[in-house]
């Protein structure tokens, strides 16, 4: 999507979760309320929601790997230093948006996904996939 759309807005989903414009989930998200809510803000995201244990802990949790998060913290303390300190809050905060969904204006994805490629693509020259089961070898969609 990031190299092939040239639509002035963008969106992913995950699988069989959507975008509502209510907590009752009763109505899909449609693309004139995203236009709308798109004037006031630069991105949709899922709702944030509280864990009872910090981000760094549930991704441990799920994947039994800290040394990627350790790993991409290196990377970004390298390349883009001036985002450590978020990276950091967090890792050690109790909150996320779960699911990989977003949707935003084609700028500000054009700048994420450079530089989320730029430390996804870096981290892959550290990681031996062959060390990792079937489900930690989806270690970059979860980052």
């Amino acid at each position: 999507m990031w190299k092939n759309c040239k639509d002035d807005i963008v969106g992913l989903t995950h699988y069989r979760r959507y975008f509502s414009n209510s907590f009752s989930k009763k109505k899909i998200l449609s693309y004139k309320d995203a236009e709308k809510y798109l004037n006031d803000s630069d991105i949709i995201l899922p709702f944030v929601r509280d864990i009872e244990v910090t981000a760094r802990a549930q991704y441990c949790r799920n994947s039994g790997l800290e040394k990627d998060l350790e790993r991409v913290r290196k990377i970004i303390e390298y390349k883009y230093p001036d985002y450590i300190q978020a990276y950091d809050e967090y890792l050690d905060d109790h909150y996320t948006c779960f699911y990989n969904m977003f949707i935003c204006k084609s700028e500000l994805f054009e700048d994420y996904c450079a530089w989320l490629f730029d430390i996804l693509f870096e981290l892959e020259k550290q990681v031996q996939l062959s060390d990792y089961n079937d489900y930690q070898k989806r270690i970059y969609g979860f980052l």
